[in-house]
């Protein structure tokens, strides 16, 4: 799902969870996942995330956001 992507982009070490890759990881139940975003407030989070793991670093824990800013954009071709 998103290894493919990376690797047309030429986003090197991108979409594996490999060693010496960037990993991005999210844990939900899919079971319960639902998006609150509407065009009118799109920074809602959805429900029933309980973390995700960028570059590493945990950015929400326990369905909360940390604080951390791990992520950054991306260029085609850039690492």
């Amino acid at each position: 799902m998103t290894a493919l992507p990376a690797e047309t982009l030429g986003l090197d070490r991108r979409g594996r969870v490999a060693p010496g890759s960037f990993a991005d990881l999210a844990f939900f139940d899919p079971e319960a996942i639902a998006d609150h975003a509407t065009y009118d407030r799109p920074h809602r989070y959805a429900s029933s995330v309980a973390h995700v793991i960028v570059n590493g670093v945990p950015e929400v824990r326990d369905g909360a956001f940390s604080g951390g800013m791990a992520g950054r954009a991306l260029r085609r071709g850039e690492a």
